[in-house]
This record gives structure tokens, sequence and C-alpha cells, in this order.
């Protein structure tokens, strides 16, 4: 495989399904428009309402319900921001580019009626468009603001030189008192280990004190911080390093009410809110140390 070619996998990865997926929607709206319907979006509910727990999964999954967006005199600005959103993913995947959440709601500023008064705005429908393509936003081109997670231990992380598309060997023993940083997109990364287990830890100071005293050698580990709730590509990274090398995955938090029942619940099961992406993103093998 060229260098060229390398590249074009990497740009590649998820991103043709999602732009294959935004000109059809693109392409089926023009459509209502040209015999005079009226054009309509439709969006997964993302509320509780619309969630169950699927045992078989153990995960949360939506129900089912949609909401339609009409084109219409009370909806016309946020369905133009749907469309300029998905224009903008469009060129993202296109230019292999990336924008931060942060990033599209200034640039929104350049959308005239159609740009964004607070970033709270942004947020929904970029999460909309996520749940109706049926993709996850990485795959768009998006990217979250916050930091991934830190990782340490018996763990090689293969990644990609983003300008050859040649891989990268990136050793997690070899970070001295520091660590790995967990990219926004993990979806390319592949790993090579012989550890027996994943242990994800609640706060960055207890991680710390791990990797300090190499807790990851005495126990033939991998450290993973969350520092706090975990962020999406912290839970995918978790999900996809222990599904690909059938790794035990362990929680530890800080054993109050909170560490239970928003933390761990989170890795483990997934989001009410964010249901639609579950499947992805939540460790239902993960398992509760203290």
């Amino acid at each position: 495989m060229t260098r060229r070619q390398k590249r074009r996998l990497h740009r590649d990865n998820g991103g043709r399904e999602a732009l294959a997926n935004i000109v059809r929607t693109a392409e089926r709206i023009k459509g209502d428009i040209d015999t005079e319907r009226k054009p309509r979006l439709a969006f997964p509910i993302r509320s509780l309402s619309n969630v169950v727990y699927d045992e078989d999964k153990g995960i949360f999954r939506l129900a089912g319900g949609e909401a339609i967006r009409d084109l219409s005199y009370t909806t016309v600005k946020t369905f133009a921001q749907s469309l300029r959103m998905m224009a903008l993913s469009k060129m993202l995947i296109e230019t292999d580019d990336i924008a931060t959440k942060r990033d599209v709601y200034y640039q929104s500023k350049n959308w005239d009626e159609a740009r964004f008064n607070e970033q709270p705005e942004s947020d929904t429908i970029m999460d909309d468009i996520e749940a109706m393509l049926s993709v996850i936003r990485e795959q768009l081109g998006f990217i979250p603001d916050e930091h991934g997670g830190g990782v340490a231990g018996e763990l090689v992380v293969i990644d990609q030189d983003p300008a050859t598309g040649e891989d990268i060997q990136i050793d997690c023993t070899k970070f001295g008192s520091g660590a790995y940083t967990v990219p926004p997109n993990v979806e390319h990364l592949r790993f090579k280990t012989r550890a027996k287990f994943v242990l994800a830890i609640e706060t960055t100071g207890m991680f710390q004190r791990l990797v300090k005293h190499a807790f990851w050698k005495t126990a033939d580990c991998i450290l993973v911080a969350m520092g706090g709730v975990p962020s999406r590509a912290c839970r995918r990274f978790i999900r996809k390093l222990a599904d690909d090398h059938r790794l035990a995955v362990y929680v530890f938090t800080d054993g109050d009410p909170y560490g239970y029942t928003n933390i761990y619940r989170t890795l483990k099961v997934g989001s009410g809110n964010a249901a639609h992406l579950n499947e992805f993103f939540c460790v239902p093998q993960a398992k509760y140390l203290g």
C-alpha cells in the first residue's frame, strides 16, 4: 500500500459512510423542493421518554420515537442551521479536516440569519445531525473540546501519521511520570498488549499515584484516567481496546454515590440523553471495583 493510499484509508475511516448519508439526505430534500413538497428532517427523540434498557446488550438504547422538523415559518431557522451544519461536515470530510464544537459555533457567525446565538444551540443541532445520520460525531469531522483521558501501562497504541499514513507505535510504558493522551477520534487506532485487564480510574490524582508506583507493572494491566465522568473518546477507547483484546475492565471511583450512579453507570450502560450513541461508547463488560 502506498503512502497516499494509507493516508486516504486514514481519512476515510468512517467518513465515507457519513458523507454518503449527508449526500443522500440533501438529495432527498432537493427532491422534495423540486416536486413542491414540504422538505422535512426526521430525528430520533433524544430524551429519557424514548429510552429503554436493552438487557441483551447491557445498554440504554432508543425506543424508536422520532421528531419531524418540517420547513415552515416557525422552523425555518433551525432547518437552515441543520443544513448548514451538514454542509460544514461535508466540507470537513472532503478536505480531511476537523473542527471542535466551539469552532463550529464561531464559524456559524458567518451564516447570516442561520447563525447560533449561544453554543448550546449549536451543540443540540450537532447532536441531532449525528443521531439522524446514524454516525458518530467524530466521523462528521466534529471533535470535542475536552481532554480524552490518560493511559499508562502494558499497551502499544498503533496510530497513523496524518501526513503520510505511516504507522506510529506509541509505547505507553515509556512516558515516565506522564501518560499517553487519548485523541479525540480513536476509530483508526490499533493495539498491541499482553495486559490482563484495564483499570479505569475516576480521578487523575489516583491515576498519577498508581503511575508513580508503577502499579501497571505489578498488576500487568493498563491504567486509564477518566478524569471524572469519562469523555466520549475515553469511553470509546476503553470499549475498542477491551473488545479488540477481550480484556476485563474494572472501574475504580471515589466510592461515593456519584461515582457509582454517574461515572460508573455512564461508562457501563451509557447515558439516557445520548442513547443513540451507547452501542459504540459504553462498556457493558465493565465491573465496579470500588
